[in-house]
Parts: structure tokens; C-alpha cells; sequence
């Protein structure tokens, strides 16, 4: 079994004449958590669509491949994309709240998600999904089931989509700014939640972050984007101590330090 889950090369990609990410490659193996990191605007959730689905999002691609197992994403019709996503790869968003309609139940919407994919059980499709909004830490699922995402905070809101993402135990997960919309405290507990399923349920991950602090925390390797290029990628660990390009010393030197005076 190959070690490598998703392998991009040379991936080009923009909206009309303007390029937006520029001969991209990196690989994700398996069971690691990778995180892609720098500043608005270089390109990194651009990436992440144009893997998901890139004419939703009016995503031109000029070059490159990407192949997950034997699929070549970039290249997947319709229905192919419809049966790969959310079974084999999902992706949580910056706001949750809104790739889900507004006034519609939780419940309804996990049982559609399900029965789209075949995987509605009744009852134990249910009980599973309790199961996953207690290990995100969402007292009386039951109630969040039956609220509107209108109904629900940011925080709430974000766990739910957390666990529409990994309810079908995908292999991939693209985390899109998880945790960027939240104030610092639901911050550290939805990373701390985030490591836990990722624990539990051993795939991968693809971690999109502007937090250097955040990219440290959780990932096992981090590539940092500036200006649509990959321009450095190293285990986590090497990167923090010995990096080498000034935009990644820029961005670290950049993290906020706790000085206490007593």
C-alpha cells in the first residue's frame, strides 16, 4: 500500500488572466496532518477548492494533476466528484453555517447527506452521529440535531461541521481556516478536537491556516505559500528551528510570545 494518500504536481490555477496558485506540488501521506500556511491572499484556499471543485467556485485550472488513490480530481465528472466527496474526502470551511441552508434542521440535513451517499441507517445513522457531536464536544446533541444553523453560535456551528465532515470516516480532510472565524478560546478547543478525531480515526489531513501557532500545534509536516508558490516545506519541527526562507522567518518571527512581569 502506498504511503502516499494525495499527490499534487504542478498545479496552476486562477480566476480569468489571474493566476492564484503557481505550479504548485506537495503530497499528503497517509494518516499525516499537512499543514499549507501564509497570509491572506497567497492562494491557499484557492488551492483546497480547485481540488474540491473548481468550476462551483469559478476556479479556471491551467495546469498540473492530482491524484488521490488512482483519481485524477482535477479531471472527475459530476457524478464521480459526487460519489468521492464527502465518502472518501470532505472539507470543513472557514464558516461552517454557511455550506448549510439556514432554516433547515441539522437532522434533516445529516439524513440528506447520508441517504445521497447511501449511507442512511435509520436510527443508527442517528445514534452515530450523537456519538460523533459528543466527541466535538456538543452537549444535548439531540437538540442541536433539531435547531436551524441560525439558532446555533459560531463555535456550535463550527463542531457541527466539523462532524458532518468526518462522518463518514473519509480517508482525506480539508480543513479550510477551521478555526479563524472563532475567538481565541473556541480556537484551542476546536484545534484540541480536531487532534482527537484525527487520533481516533487515523486520516489525513490538509490543514489551510494563516496560524503559524496554529499549523505548529497540529501538524506533522507544513508547507509554506506566499505569492501562489509552495516556497518551503519541511517536517514541522525542522521548520520551526532551522528555516530558510525569509517569508517563513517573517511569518514566525511574526507569532505572538506570552510575557509575564511579576
Amino acid at each position: 500500500m502506498s504511503e502516499v494518500l494525495l499527490d499534487v504536481k504542478n498545479l496552476k490555477a486562477g480566476y480569468g488572466k489571474n493566476i492564484v496558485v503557481d505550479e504548485v506540488s506537495f503530497s499528503v501521506k497517509r494518516n499525516e496532518i499537512f499543514g499549507i500556511v501564509g497570509e491572506s491572499g497567497c492562494g491557499k484556499s484557492t488551492l483546497l477548492k480547485a481540488l474540491i471543485n473548481p468550476k462551483e467556485y469559478g476556479i479556471q485550472l491551467y495546469g498540473g494533476t492530482a491524484f488521490f488513490h488512482d483519481h485524477e480530481l482535477l479531471s472527475l465528472s459530476l457524478s464521480e466528484r459526487k460519489k468521492l466527496y464527502g465518502s472518501k474526502i470532505s472539507m470543513v470551511f472557514q464558516n461552517s453555517a454557511s455550506s448549510f441552508h439556514p432554516i433547515r434542521s441539522y437532522r434533516k440535513q445529516f439524513e440528506e447527506t447520508l441517504k445521497s451517499h447511501g449511507f442512511w441507517e435509520g436510527d443508527a445513522s442517528i445514534e452515530k452521529i450523537l456519538d460523533i457531536f459528543s466527541k466535538v464536544h456538543l452537549p444535548e446533541g439531540k437538540r442541536i440535531l433539531d435547531s436551524c444553523p441560525y439558532e446555533l453560535s459560531g463555535g456550535m456551528n463550527q463542531r457541527v461541521g466539523i462532524a458532518m465532515a468526518v462522518l463518514m470516516n473519509p480517508e482525506l480532510f480539508l480543513a479550510d481556516e477551521p478555526t479563524s472565524a472563532l475567538d481565541v478560546t473556541v480556537q484551542k478547543q476546536v484545534v484540541n478536537e480536531l487532534m482527537e478525531l484525527h487520533k481516533k480515526m487515523k486520516n489525513s489531513m490538509i490543514l489551510v491556516t494563516h496560524n503559524m501557532g496554529v499549523a505548529a500545534r497540529m501538524c506533522d509536516r507544513i508547507a509554506v505559500m506566499f505569492q501562489g508558490k509552495i516556497v518551503e516545506c519541511k517536517n514541522t519541527e525542522l521548520l520551526l528551528s532551522s528555516s530558510e526562507h525569509p517569508y517563513t522567518q517573517r511569518l514566525l518571527r511574526a507569532v505572538p510570545k506570552l510575557k509575564r512581569e511579576y
